[in-house]
């Protein structure tokens, strides 16, 4: 049986639900790397959510515009460019946002690749369906 809201494309939660779910995942993903690594700091739960609402805004509007760019490289690459894409990304965050530190390139790419990975499995144990 289809519910309504799939029908919409929004799957079987609301706007509002998905995206808070999607705000706590990040922010604990981020939360979990400081706790991981010594390079990457957060003072308080505040910052890893407004870390969480930076990446996400940075995730929509910049990177694809730094994918389009480096599409060749990316090419060539076979892909493997995107980690230091996203490791870009996450290091602009650290730079716009007060409260969220990441000592090196090296960190952050680290730290990237463990968001990812974590982000992934949450998501994954986040739906019911």
């Amino acid at each position: 049986m289809i519910r309504s809201a799939e029908v919409v494309g929004m799957g079987t939660r609301g706007g509002h639900e998905s995206v808070i779910i999607k705000l706590t995942i990040s922010s604990l993903s981020i939360l979990f790397v400081t706790q991981v690594f010594d390079g990457i700091e957060v003072e308080s739960i505040t910052s890893a959510i407004i870390a969480a609402i930076a990446l996400g805004i940075i995730n929509t509007f910049i990177k694809p515009v730094i994918i389009l760019f480096t599409l060749p490289i990316t090419v060539f690459t076979l892909g493997i460019f995107l980690l230091f894409i996203n490791a870009g990304m996450l290091y602009l965050t650290a730079w716009v946002i007060e409260g969220f530190y990441i000592n090196s390139y090296l960190d952050a790419l680290i730290a990237s690749i463990v968001i990812s990975i974590v982000t992934a499995f949450l998501n994954h144990m986040s739906k019911s369906d």
